[in-house]
């Protein structure tokens, strides 16, 4: 009696751990690809054929290099928990010569749109507030964001006369660099990005001038903007996103799934209710634990 109850323990021991990972790891529909180069795309987002995503606003490409498109965005992640997408998104810049003359620039005010071209009205999809700041770089900076009717904004100063200062400050407190957090509520943004004295008094160590929104887990004091750029620099940003209305739960949330309304407003999110593992979104995708 004792060896029987002994082996159905080992045998429980095993099962369960392979159900969990069989359930935890079930992210797309069925003959669905689930990753494009290093990126897992779960459902309701999905790529290759139309019917791998719940419609056309979450189709997603993935081109012959791997890399996952949604529009004209770089896309590194989705995560079904936070509701994010984060993508790679280039920033503001101007650089000066030794006669603090401009010589090389992005465009000084750089839009983040409403992706209208890949999303639809069922889909609010928004700068995140909580997973991003904006920030300027450089020793003669003034960077400044505003929304899209310019009705309000903000941003942020900086300066500094040697390289040691900039070197000294890794907190990004004022030497170089400058952080605030960003509006709540908005899907489009323009940053634009001044100099004061053109860089004349700081140009042989600090040429140029940088605003940009960046997901505030990315580590700034990697940012080597001390050198001349050629090309807009490109950063992680964090978007938000939520499905269908109010209404629509029983649209896009499978069984054993809750459905909460965002506090960003535009939709709702879906989550294994307490005891399941799984894709909230799919048909079958929160299992028993």
């Amino acid at each position: 009696m004792q060896m029987k109850l002994l082996l159905w323990m080992v045998v429980m021991m095993v099962i369960l751990p392979s159900s969990t990972v069989t359930a935890s790891s079930n992210i797309s529909l069925e003959n669905c690809p689930q990753r494009c180069g290093d990126v897992s795309v779960p459902f309701p987002f999905g790529f290759g054929r139309p019917e791998c995503a719940k419609n056309s606003t979450f189709l997603l490409e993935c081109n012959q290099s791997s890399s996952l498109l949604y529009g004209n965005i770089s896309i590194n992640d989705i995560s079904l928990e936070d509701g994010t997408i984060t993508g790679l998104i280039g920033s503001a810049y101007q650089c000066y010569n030794s006669s603090a003359f401009l010589s090389n620039w992005s465009d000084a005010s750089v839009m983040f749109n409403n992706l209208s071209s890949v999303i639809s009205n069922n889909l609010s999809f928004i700068i995140s507030p909580i997973h991003n700041n904006f920030v300027g770089l450089g020793c003669d900076t003034m960077a400044i964001m505003y929304n899209k009717e310019g009705r309000f904004g903000g941003g942020c100063n900086t300066f500094c006369y040697n390289v040691t200062e900039v070197r000294n400050d890794t907190s990004c407190s004022g030497f170089g660099c400058c952080q605030t957090s960003i509006p709540k509520d908005l899907n489009q943004l323009n940053i634009s990005v001044f100099s004061r004295y053109n860089h004349k008094f700081v140009w042989n160590f600090n040429p140029c001038s940088y605003a940009l929104v960046v997901a505030n887990s990315f580590d700034i004091s990697k940012i080597n903007f001390l050198g001349y750029s050629t090309t807009a620099p490109m950063y992680p940003v964090v978007f938000e996103w939520v499905i269908g209305d109010q209404h629509g739960c029983q649209d896009y949330c499978g069984p054993n799934a809750n459905c909460s309304y965002s506090d960003t407003g535009g939709g709702f999110r879906c989550s294994c209710k307490q005891g399941f593992i799984g894709n909230p979104y799919l048909p079958r995708g929160c299992q028993e634990i």
